[in-house]
C-alpha cells in the first residue's frame, strides 16, 4: 500500500485507491465538470484569473523598474 493510501480518509471514488487514472479518463473528468458550471460560474473564474494575471504583470512591472 503506497502512503498515499495508508493516509487516505476518501470514499471508495478516491483517485489514490486502484489504478491510476488514463489521460482520457481525467480529461473525461475534467469535461464534466466543465460542463456542469453555469456560464455564470466560468465567468467568475475568468475574471479571477484576469485579476490574477494583472497583478502578476504589475509586480514584474514593479520589480524591474525597482533597480533602475
Amino acid at each position: 500500500m503506497s502512503e498515499l493510501e495508508e493516509n487516505c480518509d476518501c470514499n471508495d471514488d478516491c483517485p489514490c485507491k486502484g489504478e491510476p487514472a488514463t489521460q482520457e479518463e481525467v480529461q473525461a473528468q475534467h469535461d464534466a465538470w466543465w460542463n456542469s458550471l453555469t456560464n455564470e460560474q466560468k465567468q467568475q473564474m475568468y475574471d479571477s484569473k484576469e485579476a490574477l494575471f494583472e497583478l502578476s504583470v504589475e509586480e514584474m512591472n514593479h520589480d524591474l523598474s525597482f533597480g533602475k
